[in-house]
């Protein structure tokens, strides 16, 4: 066992592989390094967190919201490589703020307005019975606040999109691309220069109380939680906030609090427009959203490469972490398959499932699809592209948790715990709100 240990005020655990430590306490307004007094052996810092991602990486603005100015935070940084999801939507399809918490959801756009691709967003309606819910996004868009959303006809469609036939869309002008692998760096960076550590490869495998204190240490049991790795590391902490991703239900349970909602992963596969097929898509175009259908759908993505992605579909994922068609890990398979929340979503949808799996393997059947809204598109225009995972939220009951989820304990551990289970989309592009709205609830749980 590695006898490197730290001892933090708060661990952030974010995707089980990631951890950001803040030294000191909670804080709003500046760095301070460590707590005045720490043992130089073991460091005693008030916040860590651990984990991938924007909402792990938004720790530099999570401090701007902490309110003691001599706490100091720790940071994890994305390791060299790591892929971050580009998207940026404007927050068309959240709730309103009167029946949703996340309110200004289109925050993010004024920081990265001039580092994105794609000039605008078209939600586009190929046929009559899909106009009421493109209405009702119009309405849900204006009670957000969304900028300048405009409904436009099949001939404005054409002068946004000339490839592009529809009947009726929403248009969305400050929605884009940005690169957020970029973003999530940039966070990172943000937060060493303010005096945080960034910490990666360390997998946190148990969560428990302290039982004695260090015999060197002078603190006693003032960092009364121990975060273990798979390799023997610690790190000690008053209290731990976990963003966990993929692993959010199993961080949750090592700590000893609730299994539920349980995360599935699901690979979404998507295909890529030759180069010299780019000129057919200008900019994002996205269907109307289906409530009968658990997923959103394929649409049109232009990156900030130049390159334009098509999709993705929908499919479970035999691994957590399972980017390739035959990534599998039996553990993750069975944890899905045998939750009965999962069996119940297939049954509901098992047609619609089945259909996906289908469009995976052939994706001429993929291009069918495509071609409602690109018609001039065809299977030689297209490759296979990479894919993603999305770690799915559900319930016992099958349903697909589309809210936030706050999770936490009681007894040692789990009354020092705050497990973020859930942060709906369009959580990228709304990191810094939602950064602020977990600062707050950390505040409140906590006392801090």
């Amino acid at each position: 066992m590695s006898s490197v240990k730290f001892s933090v005020y708060c661990l952030f655990i974010t995707c089980n592989h990631c951890l950001l430590r803040c030294g000191g306490g909670w804080r709003r307004h500046r760095w301070s390094g460590l707590s005045e007094g720490a043992d130089p052996q073991t460091p005693n810092t008030q916040l860590c967190s651990a984990g991938e991602g924007e909402r792990a990486f938004n720790a530099p603005e999570w401090a701007q919201q902490w309110r003691d100015p001599q706490r100091d935070l720790l940071h994890p940084r994305l390791p060299e490589g790591t892929a971050v999801c580009e998207g940026g939507h404007a927050g068309l399809r959240l709730l309103p703020e009167e029946e949703h918490p996340l309110q200004e959801v289109w925050q993010g756009e004024l920081h990265l307005r001039e580092h994105r691709a794609g000039n605008h967003q078209l939600i586009v309606a190929t046929e009559r019975e899909e106009i009421p819910r493109l209405k009702a996004l119009y309405e849900r868009g204006m009670k957000n606040k969304v900028r300048d959303l405009t409904i436009v006809d099949a001939r404005g469609i054409r002068e946004r999109e000339p490839f592009c036939k529809g009947i009726m869309a929403l248009d969305s002008p400050y929605t884009g691309i940005v690169d957020w692998r970029r973003v999530a760096l940039r966070y990172g960076k943000d937060f060493e220069e303010a005096g945080g550590t960034v910490t990666t490869e360390f997998e946190a495998a148990d969560i428990t109380a302290m039982r004695e204190s260090s015999a060197r240490s002078s603190e006693g049991l003032k960092y009364p939680i121990a975060i273990r790795s798979s390799k023997g590391d610690e790190v000690h902490c008053r209290y731990v906030l976990t963003c966990g991703g993929l692993y959010s239900d199993r961080l949750s349970q090592i700590s000893g609090c609730s299994p539920e909602p349980r995360i599935v992963p699901f690979r979404g596969d998507y295909l890529v427009l030759k180069p010299e097929k780019r000129y057919l898509v200008r900019g994002n175009i996205y269907p109307v959203p289906d409530p009968r259908f658990p997923f959103l759908g394929v649409h049109f993505t232009p990156r900030m490469d130049g390159s334009v992605w098509l999709g993705p579909n929908a499919v479970l994922a035999f691994k957590r972490e399972g980017y390739e068609l035959f990534d599998l890990n039996i553990r993750d398979l069975t944890d899905a398959l045998s939750f009965r929340g999962l069996q119940r979503l297939v049954l509901k949808n098992i047609s619609y499932g089945l259909g996906e799996m289908y469009r995976g393997v052939f994706i001429g059947s993929q291009v069918k699809i495509l071609q409602k809204f690109i018609p001039e598109l065809s299977l030689s225009d297209v490759v296979r592209g990479p894919s993603g995972v999305r770690a799915q939220a559900l319930d016992v009951d099958g349903n697909l948790v589309d809210d936030f989820v706050f999770d936490g304990g009681v007894g040692e551990v789990g009354s020092r715990v705050l497990h973020v289970r859930n942060a709906p989309s369009p959580a990228a592009t709304s990191s810094l709100a939602i950064a602020e709205m977990i600062a707050n609830e950390v505040e409140s749980r906590f006392s801090l």
